[in-house]
C-alpha cells in the first residue's frame, strides 16, 4: 500500500480516508490524486453516472410535479406516502425498470382513485385532476423515477410513519420545497426526521433511509443529500455517521470535487464508495446460522 492508503480497483484508485478532519481537494489531472494531505476523487462524471444521475432528476421532475399540482392534498397521509414511494425503485442489477414505473403508476391511481385500465386512461384522469398536468400527464406517466432499492423492512416502517406522523412529513416536505437557503432548510428539517425506529423484529432502521430521497427530489436548490446505504461508505471516509452532522458534511461536499447537486452527490456515493457486498452476504449467512 502507498503512503497515504491508496485503495485500488481495476480502473480506478481514491484515497482511504480516517477522521473527521478530511481536506476535499480538486485534482490537477483527471485521474490523478494530489500527494499531499487526505483528499477525495472528484466525481468522475462517466457515461454510466450521467446516465444514473439523469433518472433521479427525473424522479425529482416527478415529484416536484405532483407536488405543486396536488396543494389540496399536502396534508393527506396516501399522498405524501406515494410521494415517498416515488423516490424508491425496484430495479436489481439493470431489471425491473418497466415493473418499477408499472408499480409507480398504480400506486397514483390508487391514491387519487383513478382509473387504472391503461396509462392513455390513466392520464386523462390525471389531467381532469390536476388541470395544470392536462398536457403533460402522458410524458409523466412515462417517465423512469427511482432513487434507492429500500429492501422491505424500510419501505414497511416508513410508510407506517408517514401514516401515523402525516404533520411531521407535511412539515418536512413543505420545508425543503421552500426558498429557505438550503443549509437552514437542511437544518430544520433532520430536526423533524433524524429518528431512529424499529420494524417488527426490533432492528434500529433509520427514517432517513426512506425519506430523504424524497426530500432531495422536493429541494429547489437540489442540496438536500440522500442519506441510506449508498452513502454509508462515504460517510465513513469522512468520519461521519448518517445523522444531523453527517448530513451536513455531505452538504459541504455538494459544489466541491465536481459535485453539482445532490444527485451526482448520492450516485458518486455509490459508484465510487460502493458497498462491499460479498462481504455483506457473508455475514448474513453467518447470523441465520447462528
Amino acid at each position: 500500500m502507498s503512503p497515504i492508503g491508496l485503495v485500488h480497483s481495476k480502473s480506478w484508485t481514491w484515497p482511504r480516508i480516517s477522521g473527521s478532519n478530511v481536506a476535499i481537494m480538486p485534482r490537477r489531472n483527471h485521474g490523478s490524486v494530489r500527494e499531499s494531505g487526505n483528499q477525495l476523487h472528484d466525481f468522475w462524471n462517466k457515461d454510466f453516472q450521467r446516465s444514473r444521475v439523469a433518472i433521479e432528476e427525473d424522479t425529482a421532475h416527478f415529484i416536484r410535479t405532483l407536488w405543486r399540482a396536488g396543494t389540496s392534498l399536502h396534508n393527506d397521509p396516501d399522498f405524501l406516502a406515494f410521494l415517498i414511494r416515488c423516490g424508491w425503485n425496484n430495479e436489481h442489477h439493470g431489471k425491473g425498470i418497466a415493473s418499477t414505473v408499472e408499480w409507480r403508476n398504480t400506486h397514483l391511481a390508487e391514491c387519487l382513485q383513478l382509473s387504472n385500465l391503461d396509462n392513455d386512461t390513466l392520464a386523462e384522469d390525471l389531467g381532469r385532476r390536476f388541470r395544470s398536468l392536462r398536457k403533460d400527464a402522458r410524458k409523466l406517466l412515462r417517465m423512469r423515477t427511482g432513487i434507492a432499492h429500500c429492501y422491505g423492512a424500510v419501505r414497511a416502517v416508513t410508510l407506517e410513519f408517514a401514516e401515523r406522523n402525516p404533520d411531521i412529513i407535511a412539515a418536512a416536505f413543505r420545508e425543503v420545497a421552500s426558498r429557505r437557503k438550503p443549509k437552514t432548510k437542511l437544518g430544520r428539517v433532520m430536526k423533524l426526521i433524524d429518528r431512529p425506529l424499529a420494524d417488527r423484529a426490533g432492528r434500529k432502521i433509520s427514517l432517513l433511509n426512506g425519506i430523504t430521497p424524497t426530500l432531495a427530489c422536493l429541494d429547489p436548490a437540489e442540496r438536500f443529500p440522500i442519506v441510506n446505504g449508498k452513502t454509508r461508505r462515504l460517510l465513513k471516509e469522512l468520519g461521519q455517521k448518517p445523522d444531523h452532522d453527517g448530513a451536513m458534511a455531505l452538504h459541504r461536499m455538494i459544489g466541491e470535487l465536481n459535485i453539482k447537486n445532490s444527485f451526482e452527490l448520492d450516485v458518486y456515493a455509490a459508484t465510487q464508495f460502493p458497498r462491499n457486498r460479498r462481504k455483506g452476504r457473508t455475514k448474513r449467512r453467518r447470523r441465520r446460522q447462528d
